[in-house]
């Protein structure tokens, strides 16, 4: 179970279509220009991160925060951020930001929109809290069970 942020194409579609395409892209390859925003984000991610493992081929982009879980990866030409629920209290606050922080990233160098299905929010127009007070609830729950 992961905390899952979507980008989606706002640019082009209205966000109930784009939400409702989400995920159904049939590329098998990452197309050039989300190779070239790639290459723009990772320094920044790195950066923002520190120690992140990054890799990919022509399918496949990811970068990986193994001390948080957060991962961000390009399939074909779909951009998805997933964070495990291994966060409670001011960790998931902390974790929550780089999300937020890296999701701005995304934004900003794709002109994709970052969206949030867990409170169903464009994740940088809605506040850090309420993201980390979902990731708490159930990583809470989680434990539990």
């Amino acid at each position: 179970m992961s905390y899952d942020v979507s980008f989606l194409d706002l640019r082009r579609y209205p966000l109930w279509e784009a939400i409702a395409a989400d995920g159904s892209d049939q590329r098998t390859t990452v197309p050039q220009d989300l190779v070239d925003a790639w290459q723009r984000i990772t320094p920044r991610a790195l950066e923002l991160l520190g120690d992140a493992e990054v890799g990919g081929n022509e399918r496949w982009l990811g970068l990986d925060h193994h001390a948080s879980g957060l991962q961000l990866s390009v399939r074909g030409g779909d951009v998805m951020m997933n964070v495990p629920y291994w966060h409670q209290g001011e960790q998931a606050e902390r974790v929550m930001a780089l999300v937020h922080a890296l999701a701005a990233i995304v934004e900003e160098e794709t002109g994709l929109s970052a969206y949030d299905p867990q409170t169903g929010n464009l994740l940088t127009g809605s506040p850090t809290q309420e993201a980390a007070e979902v990731m708490n609830s159930t990583a809470a729950w989680v434990e539990r069970y």
